[in-house]
């Protein structure tokens, strides 16, 4: 498990791999076709058009 900070991921804590969970008051999303390994996500391009990353959550979490 990596956090961010003062400008740069710093291991926190050491963890095998879980599946996302929810956060409170919201629901998790996991892909379809996951899990599934690097060959697969390889034979074709994998588009982020629509990623949203944020860690600013406001009151209804958008």
């Amino acid at each position: 498990v990596y956090k961010y900070t003062n400008g740069k991921w710093v291991a926190t804590k050491e963890g095998s791999y879980r599946y996302p969970t929810p956060v409170p008051g919201r629901d998790a999303y996991v892909h379809y076709h996951s899990p599934n390994t690097g060959d697969y996500w390889m034979r074709e391009p994998v588009s982020f058009a629509t990623l949203k990353i944020s860690n600013n959550l406001d009151a209804l979490g958008t």
